[in-house]
């Protein structure tokens, strides 16, 4: 008889051993005694639990049955016969697979409908989390080489944040670099114009292909369902800088327009490229320049004044409005001397982030004028009757 240690894990009813007793001519295995709770068949049958279930315990009950079957089960070559939600128990708020000692033969299978409730989708699925879209859709692929295993099963089920399922329409999704050479600012670069950053707004093009998307394999990952996993590539050869749809479903749109399905377009200085909820603007090899405010997430003053020059040429030559607003923000003095420099600081930042994401479009120029002065160049497209408007609801 081969004997040999298995680890424990916390998805998996707890073995201790394998016994004889000296009447008996067979081994027995010994299983944890007091493995208790509801079965997941039963338990997706309560009402009471079906009206708790969001989306948070979905994902752990997902990731309970993988890290049991790929921890556990797959590593130590053992066979489970019968996995099915009847021997998945809610073990005090964890799930647990149970049922090894089942007398079933080798050459059983499990029913299909046996394990319907944790493989069937219901009518639903189109309007679940593009995670999950995504990993049922390969899961059941017509050709099975294009499945994947149950050990991407699982890696997939951990790359999901559960902070992004579900997004509101006006949500704007944080953005960074994963992997970069040593920056050059003589390098072409993309300006963050929409979307959340915590050091610097400018994503510089040190790669020769730069993928863009939602997992961490990306080079830039834009926390947003609505992207693919890998859903553009920015391609630098030679001075051209192109950017390739890599057959995503939201798109890609470049100034507006959308790029046909799998299609590249060359990038010019200062297009304005959406990606789900975030923007970019494209700055070419050479043209960097610091036009942010040092403490605030705004355009600093020359940036604006450089803007306004051009867009008032350029209003007063094509006869359009021009809309320009100016604000400050009332007593900020006395928040300095009562609390701190420190404390009006974060202030400023969170008003400006405030108006910058509900206010501000990607056409505008928000811009820091003074202390706690700000001014907003509206694009020519909007009249005095809608810059009064956005005035009044700021």
């Amino acid at each position: 008889m081969n004997l040999k240690d298995v680890d424990q894990n916390k998805n998996v009813m707890r073995f201790y051993g394998v016994t004889k007793e000296p009447s008996k001519k067979y081994y027995s295995m010994v299983f944890q005694q007091q493995c208790y709770g509801e079965n997941l068949k039963d338990y997706l049958e309560n009402k009471n639990n079906i009206e708790k279930m969001d989306w948070t315990l979905k994902i752990k009950i997902a990731a309970d049955i993988s890290n049991g079957l790929v921890e556990y089960i797959h590593k130590a070559n053992i066979v489970h016969r019968v996995l099915c939600p009847k021997y998945i128990l809610d073990h005090d708020g964890t799930f647990v697979i149970i049922g090894f000692n089942q007398s079933v033969s080798l050459d059983h299978l499990s029913e299909l409908d046996d394990l319907k409730e944790i493989s069937d989708p219901g009518d639903n699925i189109y309007v679940d989390p593009m995670y999950y879209i995504e990993l049922y859709e390969s899961a059941w692929s017509n050709d099975p080489k294009k499945r994947p295993s149950i050990e991407e099963i699982a890696r997939s089920l951990g790359d999901i944040d559960i902070n992004h399922l579900y997004q509101d329409s006006d949500y704007i999704p944080n953005v960074y670099l994963k992997r970069n050479n040593a920056p050059s600012k003589k390098e072409a670069c993309l300006f963050i114009n929409k979307g959340l950053y915590e050091e610097t707004p400018y994503l510089f093009l040190t790669q020769n292909e730069t993928f863009v998307g939602r997992t961490e394999s990306n080079h830039i990952i834009i926390k947003d369902q609505e992207l693919g996993k890998q859903h553009a590539k920015i391609k630098s050869f030679q001075g051209k800088v192109e950017i390739f749809d890599l057959g995503s479903k939201s798109g890609i749109y470049v100034n507006d327009k959308k790029l046909e399905f799998r299609a590249s377009q060359t990038l010019e200085k200062d297009d304005l490229i959406k990606l789900g909820r975030a923007v970019f603007q494209y700055l070419p090899a050479g043209k960097y320049e610091n036009r942010m405010d040092k403490l605030l997430p705004v355009y600093n003053t020359d940036y604006l004044r450089k803007s306004l020059e051009n867009e008032f040429e350029n209003a007063r030559e094509n006869k359009q409005s021009l809309s320009f607003l100016f604000f400050d923000v009332d007593k900020f003095g006395e928040i300095n001397k009562q609390h701190s420099h420190e404390s009006g600081v974060h202030i400023l930042k969170e008003l400006s982030e405030l108006i910058k994401n509900e206010h501000i479009g990607p056409k505008d120029i928000f811009a820091r004028y003074g202390g706690d002065e700000f001014t907003i160049l509206l694009n020519n497209t909007t009249d005095a009757k809608s810059a009064s408007e956005i005035a009044e609801k700021i």
